[in-house]
């Protein structure tokens, strides 16, 4: 967890370093009205596109 001012940051030194087996889970507002959970390989993140628009959010690795 960061600042919402860094996610987009962090999520692009998250798919520059990570693997591309690791998963990577993202929950951006949590209980809020825009709350967005997904979880799926960072190759898979590396095709999509992701907003965060400054948004409170939640990174988590894991990788065998």
């Amino acid at each position: 967890m960061d600042t919402p001012y860094r996610n987009e940051a962090l999520l692009a030194d998250i798919l520059k370093v990570a693997k591309k087996e690791t998963f990577l889970c993202v929950a951006k507002d949590i209980s809020g009205a825009s709350e967005h959970i997904v979880s799926k390989s960072v190759g898979k993140w590396k095709a999509s596109d992701i907003d965060m628009k400054k948004t409170p959010a939640i990174f988590l690795l894991y990788s065998n």
